[in-house]
């Protein structure tokens, strides 16, 4: 019989050469394949693609971002008040990173259309990596030893992510699909939550399962991709309108002077600044300039509009891009 200490030094010795292996291996794939140029959320790529680049009219707004960009920017309302053409190319979980990669990959900015562009807070916090608060696009900007700091709760997860990335690029994507209403997502129903309904998010000693606000860690490696792909985007001279959505007033009232509204203050403030660098970017800042103008029957949830809000929101996007006269400036 082999002796258990040998065994446990020949387990132990076979381990590291492993990751060893794996990591040689993972960052030489990276570097290799170009993954800082490669678009990586296939979602983004695919509304891109149909919506835009396959398109015999080239829009003259396109909506971009995440969840409240996809639900809450409504291109028949852009249409119809602006009289020009428009698409929504959001999608869930879409971060700045990944638009500025897709849009580049296809030349979608050549022609300086409109951007109308959302960047939810999820961006800016190092302690938002589930899967649908940190993309792969983020994770391959980052040097491999950060990567492994900023999901170290999560190594196994990434992995597993990491290793369906490989697959996915080595498969032929199919790239065309039909999208309703011009790649708008409107969803029905009213928000009837309470305050005393959402103790379940917990803002208590700066923990909550809220996936956006979790660990909070803000700045760091996030801040400096976010930042960066906001530079890109603004590089190729197109009028950007950048917003932080609105939340419902109760979910205000919820997380009124606590942690969480700190930190989405705090977010405001940067994507203030950083948008003061560049001359062809406005920014609405719906969370610290909060009216009444959207009451709860405006969302389905705590921090999404529904269609009777998004409505709204378009409009005053609208109103905001012909008192800029944007449209004549292209």
């Amino acid at each position: 019989m082999i002796p258990y200490r040998t065994w446990l030094k020949t387990f132990f010795v076979t381990v590291v050469s492993i990751l060893i292996i794996v990591t040689v291996v993972d960052i030489l794939l990276q570097r290799g394949l170009g993954l800082r140029q490669v678009p990586l959320d296939s979602d983004m790529e695919k509304k891109v693609y149909s919506l835009i680049v396959s398109a015999k009219e080239k829009p003259t707004v396109i909506v971009a971002g995440d969840s409240r960009a996809e639900r809450h920017v409504d291109p028949a309302v852009i249409e119809n008040r602006l009289k020009t053409s428009a698409v929504n190319v959001a999608v869930s979980s879409g971060e700045m990173i990944s638009v500025a990669k897709t849009f580049k990959r296809y030349d979608i900015l050549k022609d300086k259309p409109i951007l109308i562009v959302s960047a939810t807070s999820f961006q800016y916090n190092n302690g938002a990596i589930d899967h649908d608060s940190l993309s792969m696009d983020s994770v391959v900007e980052m040097p491999w030893i950060q990567q492994i700091l900023v999901v170290r709760e999560k190594l196994p997860e990434m992995a597993y992510r990491k290793i369906r990335m490989y697959l996915g690029l080595s498969k032929n994507k199919k790239l065309l699909k039909n999208y309703a209403e011009k790649g708008f997502v409107g969803v029905e129903g009213k928000l009837s939550a309470t305050v005393d309904q959402l103790v379940t998010i917990g803002i208590e000693n700066g923990k909550t399962h809220h996936p956006w606000y979790k660990d909070l860690r803000p700045g760091g490696p996030k801040e400096i991709i976010l930042t960066e792909a906001i530079d890109r985007l603004a590089e190729s001279g197109c009028p950007i309108v950048l917003f932080n959505p609105p939340v419902s007033p109760v979910f205000r009232e919820y997380i009124q002077g606590s942690w969480i509204d700190q930190f989405e203050k705090d977010y405001s403030a940067f994507l203030q600044r950083t948008a003061q660098q560049h001359p062809n970017i406005r920014f609405l800042d719906f969370y610290q300039n909060w009216t009444d103008q959207f009451p709860n029957e405006d969302f389905y949830d705590i921090q999404h509009l529904n269609r009777i809000g998004a409505r709204k929101l378009t409009a005053i996007l609208c109103d905001r891009i012909a008192e800029e006269g944007l449209l004549r400036s292209k």
